[in-house]
């Protein structure tokens, strides 16, 4: 009874050292974006020169996730998956090594572009795929007005416009305008507007612009103001 107690232990001992054997050695890792990608480049020199001094039984692999980009004007909003780190990664690894260096992409994309570095001895498991579960940043586009900042009184007619530094083709919803003094005569609904302050007494007039937002989601600035002072 002793005995095959003995060996029921060696048994589970040596299941135990295989098991623990079967994770791949993670040698170094890179995070970043397309901007600093000089980095990973020399994380992948570093890790060729690492596997250069193992064992031909030795692999390398790579796992990785891209990152995302805004697609089109940033007020819009779209992101989409910014596959050329894929090809990056792909591309930096020396020829003499692509047979013996595996590639594991994710089925998903993050905020930054990632890579995981291993070693893999033979009869060793690959890497498991990297996973994020992130919500990336909103990009907005500031609203501001383009106008006089001080006109003379007596001066009747004012010209405003519309500017949006980042312009989107989905901002088509007629903006709206509103002046606190005068009276809009050309161009309520587009993108610039003339006001007649003939009569107006006030020291200076306000004026907003409102348009419907690209990206409710994202609670981008919808609104615009502007000042314009009058001299007496």
């Amino acid at each position: 009874m002793r005995t095959l107690a003995l060996t029921l232990i060696t048994l589970l001992a040596v299941v135990a050292i295989v098991t623990a054997q079967q994770e791949p050695i993670p040698v170094s890792e890179y995070r970043g974006n397309s901007s600093d990608r000089e980095r990973f480049t020399e994380a992948m020199r570093s890790f060729v020169d690492l596997l250069e001094k193992q064992p031909k039984s030795m692999r390398g692999a790579i796992a990785y996730i891209n990152g995302f980009r805004f697609q089109g004007p940033c007020v819009d909003n779209r992101r989409v998956e910014d596959k050329s780190f894929a090809e990056f990664v792909r591309s930096n690894i020396p020829s003499k090594y692509r047979k013996r260096v595996v590639l594991v992409p994710s089925d998903q994309w993050g905020l930054l572009e990632e890579a995981e570095f291993y070693l893999v001895p033979a009869g060793t498991n690959l890497p498991r795929r990297i996973e994020r579960i992130v919500e990336p940043p909103c990009c907005c586009s500031e609203i501001s007005i383009d106008g006089r900042n001080e006109i003379e009184s007596g001066s009747q007619k004012v010209r405003y416009s519309l500017v949006l530094p980042m312009r989107s083709k989905r901002v088509t919803a007629n903006p709206n305008w509103v002046v606190s003094s005068g009276k809009i005569i050309s161009g309520q609904g587009t993108d610039s507007i003339e006001v007649d302050l003939t009569g107006s007494l006030e020291k200076k007039i306000s004026v907003e612009v409102s348009i419907t937002s690209p990206s409710p989601v994202c609670g981008c600035p919808t609104t615009g103001v502007f000042t314009t002072r009058i001299k007496r």
